[in-house]
């Protein structure tokens, strides 16, 4: 079944459709520059709106290298397809699974991909043109589609300007079959595209120092006002006949392509939020329906991940709007029980590009789901996660073994329930904690690629099935206690006579009784500093006669008395140089010959033992002995069969047993 979606939604809206009609189409997208983000990252993201059950997942696809001939599809009915490079790059994505693709008869839709080179783009902002710019440059029923594009332009693009040189020249190409947005970044730049009809369009790059968050609707006046455009050949000829310019003749693209006739509450409410919540200075007043919400904008303060995320939840919260508090129905929130899925990539500027980017992913609501990293670095997905339901399943409904349904009817259940929000408060404070151990982790990678990918890898894939996991004990506790407090007569009882009262009946807060600290990372590489800081409050942190006798250990440092210590009794050597290197991380070597040394410190006895392991050959002669010593004693442990010496020390695991070592007697 072949459907282009947003052809068929013009349609309605010209024949005089209402969008209360329809199915919810409610995408809402939200841009962080590097320099207002409160990590100096780059933020894209958007939510994935509509009302159905089409599960996704994640999934890794390869790099090819030099396979000429392939294509990949433009329309959703695989009727078009357009070549690729002979080499297509490695990028993660989240598609529809088997099953949705055949319900929906449209394409896969990659949804949201980061790339090798930390190139990534979202897109299916569903927007709106008007009746005259779609009549003069109609959509093209077999063009680009927003279920098609994400992956085909990723899969070839080297940077984020490639990419946008990509979609454009797909359009110029095969057309558009959809009114869309997309939003494209790398370590260097991001940009913006609006899309208005058949063969036109305009892209932008964003500046850095601003934010940007809209519904359904297009934001961009004038070319003019950014530092790079592209455009398509035809943007200005194409609008001849309703062109509307301003008083030094430029065109405006808001006015002429869209115009104040097609802005509806549906869409501009939640421009309004976004704008109100980022920059309440400015935009803190009442809702204004004829009010220009710009594309881009100064926010009052430096917005964070967790800003980002809370955004994507919103529901008018504080307003009159609230469906909430208010019971109004008549408008759009951002935060539904109806989206597919919820995406935000996050992009470093100051890592390896094949590194950099992480896309923080809620496959199903984000309003009582989670928000887990993949990294554009993984080698795999969580088996839950990466799960891809089977064409042939498709109609079951199967919560057991796929993180959309768990998370779909987690939220289903939760909703319009005042006694279930701390199950969103549950999710807070996990997202709490995984968005500081990616950020330990990505401060603390080695320069060593492959076991960076290692590290990021296992954080990832034990984020997700962690969450998995609480998301099936938070579902069978919320059907437990939803039946328990069912029923239909809602008033409360006089606890003495039984007598009904007027009011309705108070069900308690659900209590969690789950800890979000075992999200914590198990892979941020422990430092030198830490190791000596771990084994000097170990001894009670004893009086030191001196100074580290280190030329990189300042005298007033947080560790400078454990350093000192450790180094006055021989624990510690430093590297020769007269360096100590307080903020390196600690190989897993040199912890091995440190607690070695601490051991025989102590007194105690330290066996020798022959070390078993694949590249036993890669350790160093000085840490010959204490490596074998840790490894027979499950200090160290091996990983297919290797010992990784210079691999950073990391892991919760690991400490634990370092601290079960400093407890022996």
């Amino acid at each position: 079944m072949k459907r282009t979606r947003i052809f068929f939604l013009v349609l309605l809206l010209l024949a005089g459709f209402v969008l209360a009609s329809l199915p919810a189409l409610a995408c809402t997208a939200v841009y962080v520059g590097k320099d207002v983000s409160a990590d100096g990252t780059v933020l894209l993201a958007k939510s994935n709106d509509y009302q159905d059950t089409w599960g996704n997942y994640v999934t890794v696809t390869e790099r090819v290298e030099n396979v000429p001939g392939r294509t990949m599809p433009v329309d959703n009915g695989a009727t078009v397809f357009a070549p690729i490079p002979a080499t297509t790059y490695r990028y993660t994505s989240t598609p529809w699974m088997d099953s949705a693709v055949a319900v929906n008869g449209l394409g896969k839709d990659a949804t949201v991909c980061a790339n090798e080179y930390g190139v990534a783009m979202v897109m299916s902002i569903t927007s709106f043109s008007n009746a005259k710019a779609l009549a003069a440059d109609p959509l093209i029923e077999t063009g680009l589609t927003e279920f098609t594009a994400v992956d085909l332009v990723v899969c070839q693009s080297k940077t984020a300007r490639e990419a946008v040189e990509v979609l454009c020249g797909l359009l110029d190409t095969y057309g558009s079959s959809e009114v869309n947005i997309a939003l494209i970044a790398d370590q260097k730049e991001a940009w913006y595209v609006e899309m208005y009809n058949g063969h036109q369009y305009a892209a932008v790059r964003l500046p850095e120092d601003k934010v940007s968050a809209f519904g359904n609707e297009f934001s961009l006046e004038y070319v003019s006002d950014y530092a790079d455009v592209i455009v398509s050949p035809k943007l200005e000829e194409c609008a001849k006949d309703f062109a509307v310019y301003d008083k030094d003749g430029r065109l405006n693209l808001l006015a002429t392509y869209a115009g104040q006739e097609i802005v509806t509450d549906y869409s501009h409410m939640r421009t309004w939020i976004g704008h109100q919540l980022l920059a309440p200075s400015v935009y803190g007043g009442a809702y204004d329906k004829t009010a220009l919400y710009p594309l881009c904008f100064t926010p009052d303060k430096k917005v964070s991940l967790t800003d980002v995320m809370e955004i994507l939840r919103n529901r008018f919260d504080g307003t009159e709007y609230c469906p909430d508090t208010t019971g109004r129905t008549d408008m759009r929130v951002i935060g539904t029980e109806t989206a597919l899925s919820v995406h935000i990539a996050q992009i470093c500027h100051d890592l390896p590009a094949d590194l950099c980017c992480v896309t923080w992913e809620s496959t199903g609501p984000a309003i009582y789901g989670v928000f887990v990293p993949v990294s554009n670095a993984v080698t795999r997905i969580s088996e839950p996660y990466g799960r891809n339901q089977s064409a042939d399943q498709a109609g079951v409904f199967d919560t057991n073994l796929y993180p959309y349904y768990r998370f779909k009817e987690l939220t289903t259940l939760c909703a319009e329930k005042a006694y279930l929000q701390s199950v969103r408060g549950y999710w807070r404070e996990a997202e709490a904690v995984m968005t500081d151990s990616m950020a330990q982790i990505l401060s603390s990678l080695p320069a060593d690629k492959a076991e960076a990918a290692r590290i990021l890898t296992d954080y990832c894939c034990a984020a997700q099935e962690t969450a998995f996991e609480d998301a099936g004990m938070l579902l069978n506790e919320v059907r437990r206690y939803n039946s328990k407090n069912s029923n239909s007569m809602k008033n409360g009882r006089n606890p003495e006579t039984h007598e009904v009262l007027d009011e309705l009946k108070a069900i308690p807060a659900l209590e969690i009784h789950l800890d979000a600290s075992k999200y914590a990372s198990s892979a941020a590489a422990l430092t030198r500093a830490e190791i000596a800081a771990e084994l000097y409050r170990a001894e009670g942190e004893p009086a030191v006669s001196g100074k580290a006798a280190f030329t990189d250990t300042a005298a007033d440092a947080w560790y400078a008395p454990a350093v000192a210590w450790a180094s006055e009794n021989g624990i510690v050597l430093g590297y020769g140089d007269g360096r100590f290197g307080p903020d390196d991380p600690v190989t897993r070597e040199q912890l091995a010959a440190i607690l070695y040394r601490y051991v025989q410190f102590k007194g105690r006895e330290t066996k020798a033992a022959v070390l078993e392991a694949k590249d036993a050959d890669q350790v160093s002669s000085w840490a010959a002995e204490s490596v074998g010593w840790a490894a027979a004693n499950g200090l160290l442990s091996t990983d297919g069969g290797k010992i990784r010496p210079s691999a950073p020390a990391a892991g919760t695991g690991l400490m634990e047993a370092v601290r079960a070592l400093l407890k022996a007697e």
